[in-house]
């Protein structure tokens, strides 16, 4: 867990655009779904606030004056590869979706994005991550049985050759 991690079991969202009403809008819907929110407008903002807490999800905008939403994904996905990233873009294109997609993002939504279909994807993306660290933890929970089982038979095997 990074430093500052949140202390909250909402899910926190980190806005990353640079038209102040999309964010402004966002945030208010998301806040009042109960999530804990961070907005950036820029690259450099969107790392400071990424660095400074845990965030569940990142919704982020392809262009960003003269940043690019998916470096920024990039970026984050190095430091936090279970972060659900949604793009949201008023300049939808094949090669923008293509390059999304590739950089492991959960969603690709076009403004105006409607709110349902953001909660939507929203919950899609955090129960992906849940049956994923679930999964995770079952591995983890077989190898720990497996091992167990292999201790057991060595055991076993040395008892035998003992009494031989």
């Amino acid at each position: 867990m990074r430093e500052g991690a949140k202390a909250s079991n909402s899910p926190a969202v980190l806005i990353i655009d640079d038209e102040e009403a999309i964010v402004a809008t966002w945030a208010e819907i998301l806040r009042r779904q109960g999530m804990v929110l961070g907005v950036a407008s820029n690259m450099k903002e969107a790392m400071r606030k990424f660095r400074e807490q845990e965030w569940d999800v990142i919704l982020t905008d392809l262009r960003l004056g003269h940043d690019d939403g998916v470096s920024i994904l990039n970026e984050i996905y190095r430091d936090a590869p279970g972060t659900i990233a949604i793009v949201l873009t008023g300049y939808p294109t094949l090669e923008s979706a293509v390059a999304a997609i590739r950089a492991g993002v959960h969603d690709y939504l076009i403004k105006p994005c409607k709110v349902e279909d953001m909660l939507n994807s929203i919950r899609r993306g955090l129960a992906k991550r849940e049956a994923i660290q679930f999964e995770a933890i079952a591995k983890r929970a077989s190898m720990e049985e497996f091992k167990r089982v292999a201790r057991e038979n060595l055991k076993l095997k040395a008892e035998l050759r003992r009494r031989r």
